[in-house]
């Protein structure tokens, strides 16, 4: 906003005072933020932040957007946008009623209460009366304006939820929530399970809870490897998938620094701040008080755990379109026994071998799940891949696991048979086609083929003398695990080996097989 058209705007204001008129608010969006909440938009808006704010002015009534996720850094005013969001949607009446989501209870309702005290600030209340003016019945007293829940003399609601109480009330009379925030739902020590029961409360209560359109913006650091936010980058989570995603943003691109002995400390020496409110020597401060290494996780983003032995690869990256043909391709599991929050992770890897016998990587996932719908993915992504075989690693269950097999190929069959009656109704039963699925292959890790470091090893050869390629879409998966070793998860990294000795172990002479039944 420039100082002209500042000067404008508060001489409007006074006039409007002194004629007790309701003043009208800019219609821009920065505009907007900068005159109704000065105290908050101190600075020029970054590109992502732009980003964002373009997706919440395309935000209208009776019309479900992408969800927004973004993952910017800590201090980078991911709350302060995603608070104003809400304030900026009621304004312009284009959502009733929202949920504020956090980790806990006290976080949302600190959100909530924030964005309250917006509503209830006097430049707000001079463009928006009845938006900052507390809903009350007809006995004059207030419908609800608490810490966790306010509803304004407009109809405007929000109602603050954390991720470690129940799912009360998300309902204002006949109005289901029409946008959800969810904001600061990981925290640092989160184990694995508690990553994975979060995720479970948000796909089993918070979003299902929305309305048709409902708009959702998802907005966190990425805080550790094993979050809600790194699992909804690199593909891991299954859900909030039609979506626009910004980031991760880091503070500072190019960041560089080194130790310096005489004063003992880290000092910042170069880097390109992605936002005006930034600056090295803001950054040089932040890493004198957090310490490196958690400068590094909160605001950068760098949360893998590296082992070293992989560091130096530079790994090779083509596009669906840009693949080969393959001699043969393979599925492998690494299968855990159970899918307890105690129980080990389930890799799942599926590779191609093509005519210069170079690997291809085409598909990955870990995770917590059971063996048998781990091995319901493995055969169901490795038929829509034409692998011929699906390796299972057989050291624990023993021939147990031919059987579990013989069962999820029977539920993959009733899949396919269910997905090709959906696209083909009333068609001829004869026409109903034979699907050829992956063929189990049990083999033991202990049979001759040594320990996991010396597997991981034989991999990595692979790798340095570029006989391994990766398709774009669930790479990050790999390339993190492989960083990683030996850190566990290994399941991962195990299951991408078996894929490797089943097409020929790095060797530059391949059997030649051709391709199964994929589509």
């Amino acid at each position: 906003m420039t100082i002209h058209s500042s000067i404008e705007a508060e001489l409007e204001l006074r006039h409007r005072r002194r004629t007790n008129r309701q003043l009208i608010a800019p219609l821009y969006w920065k505009d907007w933020c900068t005159t109704l909440f000065p105290k908050y938009f101190k600075y020029d808006f970054a590109p992502h932040h732009e980003e964002l704010w373009e997706w919440i002015e395309s935000i209208q009534p009776g019309i479900k957007p992408k969800t927004f996720i973004g993952i910017w850094d800590r201090g980078g005013a991911k709350s302060t946008s995603a608070e104003t969001a809400c304030v900026r949607i009621g304004s312009k009446k284009v959502r009733r009623y929202g949920l504020y989501v956090c980790s806990t209870q006290a976080k949302a309702d600190g959100h909530v209460e924030t964005v309250g005290n917006m509503l209830e600030s006097k430049p707000y209340a001079n463009y928006y009366s009845r938006m900052s003016q507390r809903a009350v019945n007809k006995y004059g007293s207030s419908k609800g304006w608490r810490h966790n829940r306010l509803i304004t003399q407009n109809g405007f609601a929000l109602d603050a939820f954390g991720l470690d109480s129940g799912l009360r009330g998300a309902k204002i009379e006949d109005a289901r929530p029409d946008f959800i925030i969810i904001d600061d739902v990981d925290e640092q020590f989160d184990s694995p399970a508690t990553t994975l029961k979060k995720m479970r409360v948000i796909t089993d209560a918070i979003i299902p809870a929305g309305s048709d359109d409902c708009a959702i913006l998802f907005i966190q650091n990425l805080i550790h490897s094993e979050s809600v936010a790194s699992r909804l980058v690199d593909g891991r989570a299954d859900f909030m998938r039609n979506r626009i995603l910004s980031g991760p943003h880091p503070a500072v691109r190019n960041l560089e620094y080194v130790w310096d002995r005489e004063e003992e400390r880290y000092i910042v020496t170069g880097g390109d701040p992605l936002w005006s409110a930034r600056s090295l020597d803001d950054v040089q401060s932040k890493i004198d008080d957090w310490g490196l290494s958690a400068y590094l996780r909160e605001a950068q983003h760098e949360v893998e755990r590296t082992g070293g032995i992989w560091d130096h690869i530079e790994w090779i990256h083509l596009a669906l379109e840009e693949l080969p043909s393959f001699k043969e391709v393979c599925v492998a599991v690494d299968p855990a026994v159970t899918s307890t929050d105690e129980s080990n992770s389930q890799g799942i890897s599926i590779g191609g071998i093509d005519q210069r016998n170079i690997l291809h990587g085409l598909y990955f996932w870990e995770g917590i799940d059971t063996p048998e719908n781990a091995l319901e993915r493995a055969i169901y992504e490795g038929y829509k891949y034409g692998a011929r075989f699906c390796v299972v690693e057989t050291d624990q269950g023993g021939d147990t696991w031919e059987s579990v097999y013989t069962i999820a190929v029977g539920k993959v069959l009733k899949r396919l048979q269910d997905e090709w009656w959906s696209v083909n109704p009333g068609a001829d039963i004869r026409r109903l086609p034979v699907f050829s699925l992956p063929r189990f292959k049990g083999d033991k890790a202990g049979a001759g083929n040594g320990p996991k470091i010396e597997r991981n090893g034989q991999l990595l050869a692979s790798y340095e003398t570029g006989g391994v390629k990766h398709m774009l879409g669930t790479h990050t998966m790999i390339e993190k695990a492989l960083r990683r070793f030996p850190t566990e998860p290994l399941d991962l990294a195990d299951s991408w080996w078996w894929v490797w000795k089943e097409l020929g172990g790095g060797k530059r002479t391949v059997r030649a097989f051709g391709v199964g039944g994929g589509r």
